[in-house]
C-alpha cells in the first residue's frame, strides 16, 4: 500500500505503475518459491500453458487458483510465501490490483522437465517497452536475483509474470490465432471461449 507522502506526487499514473511493478515482483518471488516446493504446481502450469488459451504459452492465474498441490491449492501455496516476503499488502489485494495476472512460458516449454526442474521466474514490468527494455529480473527458488536479456531469448525454459496482454478491461479475448485485434463486437468472454477450446481439445484427443 503506498503511503500518503507516495499518494501526492504529481503523476498519479507513475505511481500505480510503481505500485503494480512492486507487486509482481513480491508475486514472482512467491511463485519461484512455490515452484521449487510443488512439482504437481511445475505440472500444472505446463499443462495448462500448452492449452494455448489465447493462443500463446500463457496461463491465467484465476483459472489455477483454486486447483490442489500437494497439501494446498494454488492460491493458498501462493498466499503462504507471499506474507513471508514482508509486503505491505495481502495477496489478494496484489492480485486484484492487475489486470487479470498471468504466467506464461514463452520458450522451451516442449523440453522443459516440469519433474524435475523448476525454472527461474521472471518479472514483466508494466511499463516495459520492447525497444528500450534491455534486461529483466527474474528469481529461482532461493530467491536469488538473476538478470535476464530483453532481446535474446533464454536457453532453457522461464515462467514470466505479468498482466494478460490479449485479455481486454471486459474479460473478452482480443485477438484471433494470428494474433490480429478484434473489434470490440466480435470479442468473445475469454471464460467462454476457453470453455469451447478447452472441450474441443479434450475431444480431439
Amino acid at each position: 500500500m503506498t503511503s500518503c507522502k507516495e499518494g501526492t506526487i504529481d503523476n498519479p499514473e507513475v505511481d500505480v505503475v510503481k505500485v503494480k511493478n512492486r507487486d509482481l515482483e513480491l508475486i514472482s518471488k512467491a511463485l519461484a518459491m512455490t515452484l521449487q516446493e510443488s512439482p504437481r504446481l511445475r505440472a500444472l502450469l505446463k499443462e495448462q500453458a500448452l492449452k494455448k488459451f489465447d493462443f500463446q504459452y500463457d496461463v491465467l492465474y484465476e483459472r489455477i487458483a483454486g486447483e490442489p498441490l500437494e497439501s494446498m491449492t494454488v492460491k493458498e501455496h501462493l498466499k503462504k510465501n507471499f506474507e513471508t516476503l514482508g509486503a505491505s499488502k495481502d495477496f489478494e489485494s496484489a492480485v486484484q490490483g492487475l489486470h487479470y495476472l498471468q504466467f506464461s512460458v514463452p520458450v522451451h516449454i516442449d523440453s522443459w522437465d516440469a519433474k524435475q526442474k523448476s525454472p527461474l521466474v521472471v518479472v514483466l514490468p508494466v511499463d516495459r517497452d520492447e525497444k528500450s527494455t534491455s534486461a529483466l529480473k527474474a528469481y529461482d527458488g532461493n530467491l536469488q536475483e538473476h538478470t535476464l536479456s530483453a532481446k535474446v531469448p533464454p536457453t532453457d525454459a522461464v515462467i514470466c509474470v505479468g498482466e494478460s496482454e490479449r485479455i481486454d478491461e471486459n474479460g473478452m479475448l482480443m485477438v484471433t490465432q494470428d494474433g490480429i485485434l478484434l473489434p470490440h463486437n466480435n470479442r468473445l468472454l475469454f471464460k467462454l471461449y476457453c470453455r469451447w477450446w478447452f472441450c474441443r481439445l479434450s475431444y480431439i484427443q
